[in-house]
């Protein structure tokens, strides 16, 4: 008899109940990493599924048009810079030929 324990119990048996619970956890926990393993498993493969998804829809065209609507705009405005440029040369032009009549207008005065 052990003391304050009312039950005989031999040795072996009580190294047998201090011993399962370690076990018993130690195998809980292995369980549950595996378990949490083939759950992420399976999330990483839904992940991949959908990129997979979206990478089809981007081939398949579905932002081409988005892509070309860009290009066009693209161009257009390229076309009204050019357009701008154009008329301010042709504005700095004329400044410039009256200014120059004026310095002329200006010399002759001073002479």
């Amino acid at each position: 008899m052990l003391g304050w324990l009312a039950v005989d119990i031999t040795p072996l048996q009580f190294y047998a109940a201090v011993a399962a619970t370690p076990i018993a956890t130690i195998v809980a926990v292995i369980f549950g990493v595996f378990w949490s393993n083939n759950n992420l498993n399976a999330r990483i493969a839904d992940v991949n599924a959908r990129i997979s998804d979206l990478a089809a829809n981007i081939n398949n065209g579905r932002f081409a048009d988005v892509n070309a609507r860009i290009n066009d705009l693209r161009a257009e405005m390229i076309d009204r810079i050019n357009d701008t440029r154009d008329v301010l040369r042709a504005e700095m032009a004329k400044n410039h030929a009256e200014v120059m009549g004026r310095i002329a207008e200006l010399e002759t005065r001073l002479r």
